[in-house]
């Protein structure tokens, strides 16, 4: 029979790794920006297509402001 690794008799140890855990579970929270968007799209889909619509907005108009300065530098 083999005992699990990961078992440990000082409440101490289990206590830290359980803190652990749950800081690790907390930053990959924050950096998953896919599972954050998504998040927020079932949230609130309007606020979300707004955001998404205004981006995009924002782009173009760099866009086209970059198309413009170069047309000027001929």
């Amino acid at each position: 029979m083999t005992s699990d690794p990961y078992q440990d008799s000082d409440p101490e140890v289990a206590r830290a790794r359980a803190e652990l855990v749950d800081a690790l579970q907390a930053i990959e929270a924050k950096i998953n920006v896919p599972k954050r968007a998504r998040a927020a799209r079932e949230a609130n889909p309007v606020k979300f297509g707004a955001v998404v619509a205004g981006l995009g907005l924002a782009a173009s108009g760099i866009l086209a402001l970059l198309v413009v300065a170069a047309v000027k530098r001929r």
